[in-house]
């Protein structure tokens, strides 16, 4: 899975946000800077028995934007099947995207 997006108005901060359904590696890029939401060698990445997960960060400078990512996985073989990932800026639902 791979989102880019562009936010602000005064201030644009480029967003990319990418995870692995294989590793697990979920990262977001700010401005090409890498930041690691789960590692892949983290064991609580690798072992995780729940079924939603959500994760929050800052990103911009000046113009500030609160990041909410909500990543949900089906009940039975939910590794193997579509994920849903809903991102909300500043509260607000941006984007919902459902895929590996």
């Amino acid at each position: 899975m791979k989102l880019e997006f562009e936010l602000g108005k005064s201030e644009k901060t480029s967003l990319v946000i990418e995870r692995n359904s294989f590793t697990g590696k979920f990262v977001y890029f700010e401005n090409g800077v890498e930041s690691v939401i789960e590692s892949p060698s983290d064991i609580a990445t690798q072992l995780n028995f729940g079924f939603k997960k959500t994760h929050k960060f800052e990103v911009g400078n000046k113009e500030k934007h609160a990041i909410e990512i909500t990543h949900s996985r089906s009940v039975l073989f939910g590794a193997l099947r579509p994920q849903t990932y809903e991102i909300k800026v500043n509260g607000s639902l941006f984007k919902k995207h459902k895929g590996y």
